[in-house]
């Protein structure tokens, strides 16, 4: 409608919504995720020392809750690794020396070298 004012809310990103809990005092994600992994590692612990089989079972169910918790906490705490592919060119090939210190075969004569394969 012509005159018709409309607000727009503004876009919400991931970094503005962190620093928002941050100046809440709120925990962040990766905090609560870690807190979750250690309740469900005590409980799994905890439960696994009695002798009744049905904190047993229920063990085995922490067990998989802490699992889940540390498979969701890992990529804020372990980067993750990429496959690097290391080549040179033909004008300057990549050398690759292997030396050991202690190697006593490397200094063998071929008539040495011959008599130990016999």
């Amino acid at each position: 409608m012509p005159g018709e004012v409309i607000q727009y809310r503004p876009k919400l990103r991931p970094r503005n919504v962190v620093d928002a809990a941050i100046a809440q005092g709120a925990p962040l994600p990766r905090t609560v995720m870690l807190e979750n992994l250690q309740y469900w590692h005590t409980m799994a612990t905890e439960l696994s020392k009695s002798q009744n089989l049905e904190d047993r079972a229920l063990s085995r169910i922490a067990r998989a809750n802490a699992q889940r918790a540390a498979e969701s906490a890992a990529p804020y705490l372990h980067p993750k690794l990429s496959a690097t592919m290391i080549s040179g060119d033909e004008d300057a090939p990549i050398a690759i020396k292997h030396t050991h210190q202690n190697n006593r075969l490397a200094s063998l004569t071929n008539e040495e070298a011959a008599q130990l394969l016999e």
